[in-house]
């Protein structure tokens, strides 16, 4: 996709946004964020001749999680080389507000504070009072 296309679509998204948040009552006002790593058809492998690769954007990500299982805590280490979706979404509604592409090595800590900075910019009319986020 092209860089133009990219921002009609956001463009496109944000109008949407606006027009539920007109609609519904108290849209946007208890958000959560959430991301999920995806992978990307590409090896990751630089072509040696020409220094490049097939999805230059995608990076390595690793997550570990914690699993219970018959009262056993379990440490689960996942590999992705590919991207990390972040979604922003409402939690009365259930209906997405933002969201953020970025190579799945990106840091989701240091993600946050600029993912909402732009909800603010896009939609400074939203009455954001509480703000959600899982494993932070």
């Amino acid at each position: 996709m092209t860089d133009e296309n990219l921002l009609l679509v956001d463009v496109c998204f944000e109008r949407c946004v606006e027009e539920l948040r007109n609609l519904l009552r108290g849209f946007g006002q208890n958000l959560c964020i959430d991301g999920t790593a995806f992978k990307s058809w590409s090896s990751g492998i630089k072509n040696y001749k020409t220094g490049f690769g097939s999805d230059d954007e995608a990076g390595s990500g690793i997550g570990e999680k914690r699993k219970c299982k018959d009262g056993k805590i379990k440490k689960v280490v996942k590999k992705c080389f590919g991207y990390l979706l972040r979604l922003i979404v409402d939690l009365d509604y259930e209906l997405a507000v933002d969201f953020d592409v970025s190579p799945a090595n990106s840091s989701e800590m240091r993600k946050l504070p600029e993912i909402f900075d732009e909800v603010v910019v896009k939609h400074p009319k939203m009455d954001i009072k509480t703000v959600v986020a899982e494993g932070i």
